[in-house]
């Protein structure tokens, strides 16, 4: 039997008290667009932007 992994780049976790943001699962950062952290988002948002994120990153090695 084979199990197959798969990395997943970014999450969308929620904050205590401040909404939902996006982090970079490698280094518990929240992702930047445009120099802006991603962070204070509403969970559909982080959510739509972790999946879209996670979608581009097999396609392209950095985002960034």
């Amino acid at each position: 039997m084979t199990i197959k992994s798969v990395w997943v780049r970014f999450s969308a976790v929620q904050e205590d008290h401040c909404g939902w943001s996006v982090i970079e699962n490698a280094t518990g950062l929240a992702y930047l667009a445009a120099g802006v952290p991603m962070i204070f988002l509403s969970r559909d948002v982080a959510t739509a932007l972790a999946t879209a994120l996670n979608e581009l990153s097999f396609m392209a090695p950095t985002l960034h």
